[in-house]
């Protein structure tokens, strides 16, 4: 089996790549667990971001849904709906190969914030 490396890069850059947006409340997102115990990330607890739809910024410019994309955050609260999210803080990229043996990737952030519509005003 193919072995992957752990990326941890700014949100800054990230974000130039990748968005986020809340399609419901993330308020209660649960805890990672690993068996009966909280999966830790550099001694935290992440919770699992399923509300969320990932966009990818493409070739030609625009951006796309992409699929097999997990997200989880070390914070957790209810982002506003239907905004585009970017990643604050660090955020830690993961590769990995799903059930479908197709890649996948694992993002995890410190937190996401609105993006800001009118940057430069």
């Amino acid at each position: 089996m193919a072995s992957f490396s752990r990326l941890t890069s700014s949100a800054t850059e990230v974000a130039t790549a990748l968005r986020f947006i809340a399609l419901a409340s993330c308020a209660d997102a649960p805890v990672q667990m690993d068996g009966d115990k909280p999966k830790l990330y550099e001694g935290k607890e992440v919770h699992q971001l399923g509300n969320l739809a990932v966009k990818a910024l493409q070739k030609d410019g625009s951006w796309a849904v992409v699929q097999n994309v997990s997200v989880k955050s070390f914070s957790v609260r209810d982002w506003p709906q239907l905004v585009e999210l970017k990643p604050t803080g660090r955020v830690i990229l993961t590769p990995y190969v799903n059930r479908s043996n197709r890649l996948a990737w694992s993002v995890i952030v410190e937190d996401l914030a609105p993006v800001d519509a009118n940057p430069g005003k």
